[in-house]
C-alpha cells in the first residue's frame, strides 16, 4: 500500500508489504512517481481505481503483473491518492495456461480436420482407398476413396460377405489366399464394380497384432484398370508385331541380360532352328544353353 500526491502523482509514503512486493528500498521509492513506474496512471472513475491490472516496473527494471486499487483522500491543503497493489502474477500465468490448455483442443481438431482433407484429396488423385476389419465384427470399415473407388460412395462400411461377392469368379481364389496370409505382398484382381464394370484392383493385405493377439485387418486397394487396359493394349500390339516377324527370313530375337550373367530371351522368331538348331521354344525356355550364351556375348555391353 502506498500514498501519492494528486497533483504530481509523486509518492509520499508506502507500507512494508509494498516494499517486500517491489522490492525497492524506502528511499528509493519516495519521490517517484507511479507514471515512472507503470508508464501511465489509470483513468479513475468517480474518484476510484477499481482491480485495474497494470504492468510495473520493479526492482532491476523487471515487469510484473499487478492489480491496483485506489481511491481520492480530501485532505486539508491537499488531495492524495491511496493505492493497494498485489501480486497477480500467478494468477495472470494461470489465467493464461486455462486459456492455452482450451484453445489446444481446438486447434488439434483444426489440424486434424486439415490433414483429413488432405489424405482424401490424395486418396481421390491416387484413385486410392483403405479398409479395417475388426475382430468379431461383421463389417468391413472403409475410407472415402476406398468407398469411391469400389462404388461405395457415402458409406463408411461394408458387409463382409457382400464385399467378396463382388471378386471376379476366376480371382476368389488368390483373394481368399491373400485374405489368410495378409502379409503385405501385392495382388491383382478383378472386381465387379456395381455400375456393371469389372475393373483391375491392386491391392495389400496386412495384419495387425499387438502381444499376439490380433488388433485388425487392414489392406489398402488402388484401381489400376487404365494400367492394366495399357498394358494390355501394349501386349496385343506386341505380338501382332512378333507374329509377323516369327516367319520372317533369317532369325530375328529380343533378349535381356543382367550383370548377375543372367539371360532372358523375350522373343525368337522360327527362322532360328536353321541358324543354331535350335527351335525358338527350346531358346526361350533354355536360355543359358551354349547358343543363348553365343548371342549374347555378341551383342555390344
Amino acid at each position: 500500500m502506498g500514498l501519492s500526491r494528486a497533483a504530481d502523482g509523486v509518492i509520499v509514503e508506502v507500507n512494508q508489504e509494498c516494499l517486500d512486493l517491489t522490492g525497492f528500498t524506502r528511499a528509493e521509492l519516495l519521490g517517484r512517481t507511479m507514471v515512472d513506474m507503470v508508464g501511465h496512471w489509470p483513468d479513475a472513475q468517480g474518484g476510484r481505481v477499481r482491480d485495474v491490472d497494470i504492468m510495473l516496473r520493479m526492482k532491476h527494471d523487471t515487469p510484473h503483473m499487478l492489480r491496483m486499487n485506489a481511491v481520492v483522500l480530501e485532505l486539508p491543503g491537499e488531495r492524495y491518492v491511496l493505492f493497494c497493489l498485489r501480486d497477480i502474477a500467478t494468477e495472470y500465468q494461470a489465467g493464461e495456461a486455462m486459456l492455452t490448455g482450451e484453445q489446444a483442443p481446438a486447434q488439434a481438431n483444426e489440424q486434424l480436420n486439415r490433414q483429413i482433407k488432405l489424405y482424401e484429396m490424395t486418396e481421390a488423385v491416387a484413385r486410392v482407398g483403405h479398409w479395417v476389419v475388426y475382430p468379431g465384427d461383421p463389417w468391413v470399415h472403409i475410407s472415402t476413396g476406398y468407398a469411391n473407388v469400389m462404388g461405395f460412395a457415402g458409406q463408411t462400411r461394408v458387409p463382409i460377405k457382400h464385399y467378396r461377392n463382388l471378386v471376379f469368379k476366376e480371382d476368389m481364389g488368390k483373394f481368399v489366399q491373400a485374405l489368410k496370409q495378409m502379409n503385405g505382398e501385392m495382388l491383382e484382381y478383378r472386381y465387379h464394380h456395381p455400375d456393371g464394370s469389372l475393373r483391375w484392383m491392386r491391392s495389400g493385405m496386412q495384419r495387425q497384432v499387438e502381444n499376439g493377439v490380433v488388433r485388425a485387418e487392414l489392406g489398402v486397394v488402388q484401381e489400376v484398370t487404365a494400367e492394366r487396359q495399357a498394358l494390355e493394349t501394349v501386349n496385343t500390339q506386341l505380338a501382332f508385331i512378333q507374329n509377323i516377324t516369327r516367319r520372317a527370313p533369317g532369325a530375328l530375337y529380343e533378349f535381356q541380360t543382367w550383370d548377375d550373367g543372367r539371360i532372358q530371351f523375350t522373343f525368337v522368331s522360327e527362322g532360328v532352328e536353321s541358324l543354331l538348331g535350335l527351335t525358338d521354344r527350346e531358346l526361350l525356355d533354355n536360355p543359358r544353353c551354349s547358343s543363348g550364351r553365343s548371342i549374347s556375348r555378341t551383342w555390344p555391353p
